[in-house]
């Protein structure tokens, strides 16, 4: 499927992909036990990831990710799409495509529902673009599920 991407952003993309739960590694890393009982509990009492770990941590993992990659001087692409893949509003109104196809993957692999993403645009001031990459991102989900199913 073509999403109107340069090969640069396809490559900013990629490694976006590549390394964008980075953060989670990280806490994992630092505070295992920790890091285990709030990804357990995670989507169990009504909570998401982030709000456990900003809860537990003071901080997410998604932050973190782009929070290192900005100290390493990643590129700013990168870093913003990792910084930024749970967020619909931050993505939505990002200038380039990158952030959009980051959060719009992580969404779709992790089987998301369409009704959790316009819960999320209530809570966006311009909703027009919020709007537009929703319809974008449902799109791209349902030619994806029609892609898998015929092989």
């Amino acid at each position: 499927m073509h999403v109107g991407a340069s090969t640069v952003d396809a490559n900013i993309v990629f490694a976006a992909g590549l390394l964008h739960d980075v953060g989670k590694l990280i806490l994992l890393n630092t505070f295992p036990d920790k890091y285990k009982l709030v990804f357990d509990k995670a989507g169990t009492d009504d909570k998401s990831l982030e709000q456990l770990e900003m809860e537990t941590f003071g901080a997410t993992h998604q932050g973190i990710g782009g929070y290192l990659f900005g100290l390493w001087g990643l590129p700013a692409e990168v870093t913003a799409a990792v910084a930024s893949h749970h967020s619909l509003k931050a993505c939505a109104n990002a200038e380039g495509l990158p952030s959009k196809l980051v959060f719009a993957a992580n969404w779709i692999v992790n089987n998301q529902p369409c009704a959790e993403l316009r819960r999320l645009a209530e809570e966006i001031d311009d909703k027009g673009e919020a709007e537009r990459f929703i319809e974008q991102i449902i799109e791209w989900q349902t030619h994806l599920s029609e892609t898998w199913e015929g092989e």
